[in-house]
């Protein structure tokens, strides 16, 4: 935030400078002519997120991108796994889904 403030008004602002959280934030940001977009990353079990982070760290805390073969390995060996709130079954037809393109239904018979 403080930097687009600098970047379009030649004023650079600090943490200090401004409160409220991402309302307040996307509030300025727009009244200063930038587009802003929400994204929310899906919830991460904390089994996730250590392995995500064990695997920063690993490669020294640099920047890892979506192509890198380990972070492709990790991906797929999470997709295995039942998502948070996922029944099997479910799980099995969001696999098929994504593998094979064919869309199934989830039910009773």
């Amino acid at each position: 935030m403080g930097y687009a403030h600098g970047v379009s008004q030649g004023e650079f602002l600090r943490s200090g400078d401004f409160t409220g959280g991402e309302a307040s934030v996307v509030h300025h940001l727009r009244r200063l002519g930038f587009v802003t977009r929400t994204h929310r990353n899906p919830p991460r079990t904390w089994d996730e997120v250590v392995l995500a982070c064990a695997l920063v760290r690993d490669d020294g805390w640099r920047w890892l991108t979506p192509n890198d073969p380990r972070v492709v390995e990790l991906s797929e060996l999470l997709q295995l796994y039942v998502e948070q709130g996922e029944s099997p079954l479910s799980a099995c037809a969001r696999e098929v889904d994504e593998e094979l393109g064919l869309h199934i239904a989830v039910g009773p018979c």
